[in-house]
C-alpha cells in the first residue's frame, strides 16, 4: 500500500502552518447568496468557509471557459463553482496565476499518473477545498482522502449535491482545523499503512 500526499493549499502556496507568520489576507469577491462565504471584504485564508478555495476553484473554472481546459481539463470545474459562464468568463483579470493554479494541479495529477502504475493505492488532498479530482479519476482503485476545514468541507458537499456530482466509494472526506488539530493523527487515522 503506498500513499501520496498532495498539498492543495489554495492559490499554489504552501501548505499552511499554525505560525501566524505564515497567514494571508485576501479579498475575494463572492456572488451575492453564496452560502457560508460572507460578505466581500478582507478574511483570513483559512476562513470558513474558505475564500481562496472558491478564488482557486473560480480561476480552473475559468482555464475551462477561456483556455479550453488546455492545461488542466476538468469537466466538472464550472458545474462544482455554480456561478454562471458570463461571470467565470469575466474573470479574465489574472491569466499568469490561473494558468499557475492550472499548471499546479496538472503537475500533481501527473505525478499521480505516474504512481499509479507502481502501486499507488491512495491519494490525500490536503485543503482540498472544491478541488474535483475524486469525481473525475480514471483511477477505479484509487482511494481519495480529502482533509479540509469543516466549513468548507461541508460547503463542498452541498455543492457536490446541489450540481448532482457523485460522492465515489472511494472517496472520504476527513474534516479537520488545521490550525489547532493533530495532522499526524488525523491521518494515522485516514489512511491505510499496511
Amino acid at each position: 500500500c503506498r500513499t501520496m500526499v498532495r498539498p492543495k493549499s489554495p492559490l499554489g502556496c504552501s501548505a499552511r502552518v499554525s505560525d501566524s507568520t505564515y497567514s494571508m489576507r485576501v479579498n475575494i469577491a463572492v456572488a451575492p447568496g453564496s452560502p457560508g462565504i460572507g460578505e466581500n471584504g478582507p478574511v483570513d485564508a483559512d476562513s470558513p468557509a474558505s475564500r481562496t478555495a472558491l478564488a482557486t476553484a473560480r480561476f480552473r473554472a475559468a482555464h475551462q471557459l477561456l483556455d479550453g481546459g488546455r492545461v488542466l481539463p476538468d469537466p466538472l470545474a464550472v458545474r462544482i463553482v455554480g456561478e454562471p459562464e458570463d461571470v467565470l468568463r469575466a474573470l479574465d483579470i489574472d491569466r499568469r496565476l490561473r494558468l499557475f493554479v492550472c499548471a499546479r494541479a496538472r503537475y500533481a495529477e501527473e505525478v499521480l499518473a505516474a504512481a499509479v502504475p507502481h502501486g499507488l493505492d491512495q491519494l490525500v488532498v490536503l485543503g482540498a477545498g472544491l478541488d474535483t479530482f475524486a469525481y473525475r479519476s480514471p483511477y477505479p482503485g484509487l482511494r481519495v482522502v480529502e482533509i479540509d476545514h469543516p466549513a468548507t468541507q461541508a460547503w463542498k458537499r452541498e455543492r457536490l449535491a446541489s450540481v448532482g456530482i457523485a460522492v465515489p466509494g472511494t472517496v472520504t472526506h476527513v474534516s479537520t482545523d488545521f490550525e489547532h488539530d493533530d495532522l499526524a493523527g488525523i491521518l494515522a487515522g485516514c489512511i491505510d499503512v499496511g
